[in-house]
C-alpha cells in the first residue's frame, strides 16, 4: 500500500516537473510571439493536466501513514513545486498580457495610419478629373 501511494507521489512530482518545462516554454513563445508553438504547448499541457487529475483521483481513495516519513515528504516537495509553477504561470499570463497589448497598440497605429493616409491625406492629393469646357453633348 505504501509503495503504491509512494509511487503515485513520484508519478504526480513528474508530471509537475513536465508542467513546470512547458510553462516555461509558453513563456519564451509568448516573447517570440509563436501562436502555432503556443498552441501546441497549451494541448500539451492540457493532456498533462488531465493525467494529473487522474493521479489526484487515485490518491484521494489512499489513506496516508502517518509514520512514513518518504511519502510527507514527498508530500511536501509536491506543494513546493506546484507553488513554483503557480508563480511562472502568473508571470507568464502577465507577460501574455503586455505582450498582447503591445500589440493592440501598434495595430491600433497602424489602423490609424492606414485611416489617415486613405480618408485625409491621399483624397486631396487625388487628381480631380478634368472637364472640357466646350463638352461634347
Amino acid at each position: 500500500m505504501d509503495q503504491e501511494i509512494i509511487g503515485l507521489l513520484k508519478r504526480k512530482l513528474a508530471v509537475l516537473d513536465q508542467i513546470a518545462a512547458n510553462t516555461e516554454q509558453q513563456g519564451r513563445f509568448v516573447k517570440k510571439q509563436q501562436m502555432t508553438g503556443l498552441r501546441r504547448l497549451l494541448r500539451e499541457r492540457e493532456a498533462l493536466i488531465e493525467e494529473l487529475g487522474g493521479i489526484v483521483g487515485a490518491l484521494r481513495g489512499k489513506s496516508v501513514p502517518p509514520d512514513n516519513y518518504e511519502v510527507h515528504s514527498l508530500q511536501k516537495t509536491i506543494k513546493g513545486r506546484q507553488h513554483e509553477i503557480l508563480d511562472t504561470c502568473h508571470q507568464v499570463l502577465q507577460n501574455a498580457q503586455l505582450v498582447k497589448a503591445e500589440i493592440f497598440s501598434q495595430l491600433h497605429s497602424t489602423r490609424t495610419t492606414y485611416q489617415l493616409n486613405s480618408r485625409y491625406i491621399y483624397q486631396w492629393e487625388r487628381p480631380v478629373p478634368r472637364t472640357r469646357i466646350n463638352a461634347k453633348v
